[in-house]
């Protein structure tokens, strides 16, 4: 009798700890979260001893982050209460929707909830994507992500790239080296633009071989779908077509999940491009881009080559359009077009870009 007395005594202590009560089971199990944002995120495990575990990835079968990582408790039916690493005082997490597969917070865990079940995280995101509701797609390693993990130490081994090309007047400051050894046909070389300690963007140069169908837009579309924006400038063989996008890298740096943007700048025409992936650091010159592509005085045309005078030219001109079209004479040298540094003419007085430029 003592014996079932003395059970029954440690189940109720059991189903008093904080995670264990009958109320609290329904929160117990595996979640991958999908961001605000539309872009997958850690999964969440949460376990019946009050525990829970923050995976570095979606996939709840990786490395778990110990500083993610903690103790859990429902407070009522609304507030979830994370306890994570070093962390003196929980954090709530606020449910405003719930049902048995799919919960949807704000606070400590911003974003919706996906129950994982035996068809793992990886059967969670096929189905959300078949939903259109993953708005972000990891950009594969070998399209910006490897190359922009790149150390500084290892980047400043490499060539000096002389002649770069530039997205800003004032990128003329910016320390520039390159790496033609890229192991992929559809890529000349790869530029690294620094500033001090840090990596302001990579351009991936790109060959005539990466315009073949079905093209460089293409190709990225296929793996991060569709771009945010799309403009384009310039006319005949001329014009060139910007496409911007915004996605994440993997793993970047030990960082999993990191944010970034890719600018795509194709002449076709030209075969000609360069692919721009950076830390947030391009998309905050997008607005500039496309009120600067409306400008009828810098549209690129087939008969600008042949206008251009030699004997017209100002030398001392600082930089030259990267972007198929120079700014405007009349315009601010700080709001100029994408430029790159220049040993040839400047274009004549119609603005013209240089025909050896791909943005």
């Amino acid at each position: 009798m003592r014996t079932r007395i003395g059970a029954l005594v440690a189940s109720l202590a059991a189903l008093s700890l904080p995670g264990c009560s009958t109320g609290d089971n329904w929160v117990v199990g595996q979640w991958v979260l999908l961001a605000e944002d539309g872009k997958p995120g850690a999964c969440h495990e949460f376990k019946k001893d009050g525990s829970f575990t923050t995976y570095t990835t979606s996939d709840c079968g990786g490395s778990a982050d110990a500083l993610l990582s903690g103790r859990w408790e429902l407070k009522d039916t609304t507030k979830l209460a994370l306890k994570r690493g070093n962390d003196l005082r929980a954090k709530l997490a606020v449910i405003t929707e719930k049902t048995a597969e799919r919960f949807v917070s704000r606070g400590a865990i911003a974003g919706a909830l996906y129950r994982v079940g035996a068809g793992g995280a990886a059967e969670v995101l096929r189905k959300l994507d078949a939903q259109g509701l993953i708005k972000l797609k990891p950009l594969p390693p070998e399209l910006g992500c490897r190359q922009l993990g790149l150390g500084l130490p290892e980047i400043r081994k490499l060539p000096i790239e002389k002649e770069p090309r530039m997205l800003r007047q004032k990128d003329q400051s910016l320390e520039y080296h390159a790496s033609t050894t890229t192991g992929d046909p559809k890529v000349e070389k790869v530029v690294y633009a620094m500033q001090q300690e840090t990596i302001e963007w990579i351009a991936l140069h790109l060959t005539a071989e990466a315009f073949a169908p079905p093209g460089p837009e293409e190709r990225v579309q296929g793996a991060i779908g569709k771009p945010g924006d799309t403009v384009a400038t310039g006319t005949g063989q001329k014009r060139q077509h910007i496409a911007m996008w915004k996605s994440y890298c993997a793993q970047l740096r030990d960082t999993p999940n990191k944010d970034i943007d890719v600018t795509l700048f194709a002449t076709t025409g030209e075969r000609r491009g360069t692919l721009y992936v950076s830390e947030n650091v391009v998309s905050n010159l997008w607005e500039e881009m496309k009120q600067m592509v409306k400008d009828p005085a810098a549209q690129s045309t087939d008969e600008d080559e042949e206008e251009e005078t030699p004997a017209k030219a100002d030398t001392k001109t600082p930089a030259k359009a990267d972007a198929k079209k120079a700014a405007p004479a009349k315009a601010d040298a700080k709001k100029a077009a994408p430029a790159k540094a220049a040993k040839k003419a400047a274009p004549s007085k119609k603005a013209a870009p240089s025909d050896d430029d791909d943005i």
